[in-house]
């Protein structure tokens, strides 16, 4: 075999997975934009929540020169008759999910590797929140077979070189500060607040008073998830959360010792990523959600991070990001049988776009 040759296997056994720990947190290192949903424990907190209920594990690694060159944490699970191969972590499917590739000069053999080893796992590869600048979501546009994309835009809070939060404040309107300073004066008028991180030892109680406040707020508005309904998806974040190296972290906000706000978050370079929050409804006078997203960007300046709201640009976000991030999420047919699930989703976004379309016309027309 040639020195530069690359050799590419799909690990299907989780304790053969766990013999290339140590490799995958290196090449996590390497990574020039990494989130805790690209790391090793992220995966294998992913198959345990997870595994049972997927068809096989399907990790690809790539090696070259002996060095593991790249990894995609992927799973195989079945829907209907159609097998699908898509990103393995919460549940969610809305991590940043590009899969860990080496820097360096073979960067772009490596990726069509990775790529080709992918395609061939199931029906229909999901591919979710790939980076513009990545070497997989150029390979996914090239791709001629029937494909699903769409983009998808997280607004950022750029205050990694702010400095403090003051310098910060200060290009925020005088009216913006002003409200976040007396909505903590009101819910710190009785009682004390305190704003921290939770410890691994609390964070079983904690992801189950998040989920347990954010599933009341989902049937509250008759809304729906796909995700936060799962037993699995709490018990995913519960044996990640505080746990050291693992990335994920879980912030409080308390008045007097009761929570009345909390989220879990990524930790990334460069930026700590927002991924699910929840408030006690009891407290909504006072806007816990923004005094939590005030500590939470403090935190952040301290250490030189970004904020990432992530995906969705609701109004509450915009009044505090100043820029944006860009992603992309691809279903690609691998087979026959998955360009007919292709179809179907394309068909089913074109009737949705189409009936939004007719739906604005009728209220022009109204007014």
């Amino acid at each position: 075999m040639p020195a530069d040759a690359l050799r590419v296997e799909v690990v299907d056994n989780p304790a053969v997975l766990a013999t290339w720990r140590e490799a995958w947190d290196r090449l996590v290192k390497t990574a020039p934009a990494r989130s805790a949903a690209q790391s090793f424990a992220y995966a294998q907190a992913g198959w345990a929540a997870w595994g049972e209920t997927s068809e096989r594990l399907a990790v690809i690694l790539v090696h070259r020169r002996g060095e593991l060159a790249a990894v995609w944490p992927l799973h195989v699970v079945r829907k209907g008759p159609v097998r699908v191969a898509r990103h393995l972590g919460c549940g969610g499917m809305e991590e940043y999910a590009d899969p860990l590739i080496a820097p360096g000069p073979a960067r772009t053999a490596v990726a069509r590797a990775i790529y080709e080893a992918a395609c061939g796992l199931a029906d229909v590869l999901e591919a979710y929140n790939l980076s513009p600048d990545s070497p997989v979501d150029a390979l996914l546009r090239a791709d001629r077979r029937p494909r699903f994309g769409g983009p998808m835009v997280s607004p950022v809070v750029a205050c990694a070189g702010a400095g403090d939060w003051e310098a910060w404040g200060r290009t925020k309107s005088k009216s913006f500060r002003s409200g976040l300073r007396y909505d903590r004066k009101r819910l710190a008028a009785d009682a004390p607040v305190a704003f921290r991180e939770v410890p691994a030892d609390e964070a079983e109680a904690f992801v189950a008073w998040i989920f347990a406040h954010k599933r009341r707020w989902l049937a509250g508005g008759a809304r729906h998830s796909h995700w936060l309904g799962a037993p699995q998806a709490e018990a995913f974040f519960a044996a990640l959360v505080g746990r050291e190296g693992s990335g994920v972290l879980g912030f409080v906000l308390e008045r007097d010792g009761t929570p009345v706000a909390g989220g879990i978050c990524l930790r990334a370079d460069p930026c700590l990523e927002f991924y699910v929050s929840a408030l006690d409804p009891a407290f909504m006078s006072w806007s816990p959600g923004n005094l939590l997203i005030e500590d939470l960007v403090r935190w952040a300046i301290a250490r030189g991070l970004d904020f990432d709201f992530r995906l969705t640009r609701e109004p509450y976000k915009l009044r505090w990001t100043d820029t944006d991030r860009e992603v992309t999420t691809h279903w690609l047919a691998c087979t026959p049988r998955g360009a007919l699930t292709v179809r179907r989703r394309q068909l089913h976004e074109a009737t949705v776009a189409l009936r939004m379309r007719a739906k604005a016309a009728l209220r022009r027309v109204a007014s």
